[in-house]
């Protein structure tokens, strides 16, 4: 195994039960992406006092990531313990930075991963970010056709139908291409998309 991988896993199924000691071990993660990860554990789960030292810690990590796809979407873990611990400002901040670094990602495919990756860790921010984060895979997915952009919306819009079944539809019947669209309206129909669980 990826010693920083190991590190991680460890990191972050120890943090719920010691986050203190969870701590010296995510700090000693080599890989920034997978530094960011066990830190953001951490973040969710020690004192509340630490909260936001801690996910600050985090992000500087993902800014240490290789590119900017990197940098935006391992950002989701940070975004996600901030918004869980009730830390908003912090977190909406997190998210724009984040936003701004994921549009700039390359491969189209790699933007659209970045983007959902931040959906899914700032979901609970709100529906502006959300709705803005949706808007964003609909313009891509438009511009490349890219199969991953098309896929990332048919998720985000399965996902953003559960809770806001109406700008879901809405969203859907802009997307030009009949497959994707297709694929989209059923996934709202479903209801059954939800974001991903980080901790």
């Amino acid at each position: 195994m990826n010693p920083s991988t190991e590190l991680r896993d460890r990191a972050s199924l120890l943090a719920r039960s010691n986050a203190r000691s969870a701590l010296a071990i995510a700090r000693s993660v080599p890989d920034p992406w997978f530094r960011a990860q066990a830190l953001a554990a951490v973040a969710r789960w020690i004192d509340d006092f630490s909260v936001g030292i801690i996910a600050a810690e985090s992000l500087a990590a993902a800014a240490e990531c290789a590119d900017d796809y990197q940098r935006a979407a391992v950002s989701a873990w940070p975004i996600r313990a901030l918004a869980e611990r009730g830390c908003l400002r912090e977190a909406n901040e997190a998210l724009a930075t984040a936003r701004q670094r994921a549009l700039l990602a390359e491969p189209a495919g790699s933007r659209a991963e970045a983007l959902m990756s931040l959906l899914e860790g700032g979901w609970s921010l709100g529906a502006t970010n959300r709705r803005q984060l949706v808007s964003d895979l609909l313009a891509l997915q438009a511009a490349s056709g890219h199969w991953r952009a098309a896929r990332a919306l048919v998720d985000a819009l399965g996902m953003l139908g559960v809770v806001d079944h109406r700008a879901a539809e809405e969203f859907a019947a802009q997307v030009q291409d009949d497959t994707c669209r297709t694929k989209a309206l059923a996934a709202i129909a479903a209801g059954d998309r939800r974001p991903r669980s980080f901790f």
